[in-house]
């Protein structure tokens, strides 16, 4: 796992080893919350790639909110676009 070092300066404003050596606990500690979320993304994404229900030909068929007008839009989704927002 790889992190990043903090470089602190001592200043008179009491900049501690301890202090120090809990920035590098909590550096390691969003270096492994980093990585973790990358990983997550990557798999998603390879999921999302793999997966024949985000392919269609009907994609203009699905909710256009470009051309919302007045009020709102009425929202009744097709089969395909249907399966797309269960998925996600």
């Amino acid at each position: 796992m790889a992190y990043t070092m903090f470089i602190i300066p001592e200043f008179e404003i009491g900049v501690t080893e301890e202090l120090v050596d809990e920035l590098e606990v909590q550096t390691k500690h969003i270096d492994f919350y980093l990585e973790e979320f990358i990983s997550n993304t990557k798999d998603d994404v390879a999921f999302l790639l793999t997966n024949h229900q985000i392919y269609t030909k009907k994609a203009d068929q699905f909710t256009n909110y470009l051309d919302v007008q007045g009020k709102g839009i009425h929202f009744s989704p097709i089969e395909e676009e249907q399966a797309m927002i269960d998925l996600f």
